[in-house]
């Protein structure tokens, strides 16, 4: 008798912890009344966050473009590298090396997918923010800074 007091009470705990780690503690919280979170701020000394979201030179656009190239894109597609081709100049080549047509929607795709054994893709690591940055920078006349000459830092300053 004593062992099924002790398994029902093993149980039972089981099933409320099951519950918690489904529901989280957020959604268990809220229905007792609990007052929410603060929002969370950046500090703006934190660079840490600006690199982990590819925004230390832009918070958009091109720029950012080009420093999510330089993440993401530039260890294969470079000059010195045999793993991938160049991308400067792209849209004026008529086909992919898959043999596709360079358009935007087929280097998105490429972007994404990758190619299996040869180039990852980044379907789980851009958002589409990413990607409107990422090909604003491509499709641009600076696509894409030479390794001898890299992009400058803009935290540098002159002097100080």
């Amino acid at each position: 008798m004593r062992l099924r007091t002790v398994t029902g009470i093993v149980l039972g705990v089981s099933v409320l912890a099951a519950i918690w780690a489904i529901s989280g503690p957020a959604t268990v919280g809220a229905q007792s009344g609990a007052a929410t979170p603060p929002a969370v701020t950046q500090d703006d000394y934190q660079r840490s966050a600006e690199i982990f979201a590819m925004k230390t030179t832009a918070q958009s656009g091109p720029q950012r473009g080009e420093e999510i190239y330089y993440y993401k894109c530039s260890f294969c597609h470079n000059q010195y590298a045999q793993t991938g081709p160049g991308l400067e100049d792209l849209y004026d080549r008529p086909r992919l090396m898959t043999g596709q047509p360079v358009n935007d929607q087929t280097v998105v795709e490429k972007i994404l997918n990758g190619t299996p054994g040869i180039m990852p893709g980044y379907r789980s690591s851009l958002t589409e923010a990413d990607m409107a940055d990422l090909m604003s920078y491509i499709k641009s006349d600076r696509c894409c800074f030479d390794f001898e000459e890299p992009p400058p830092n803009p935290r540098y300053r002159v002097g100080r």
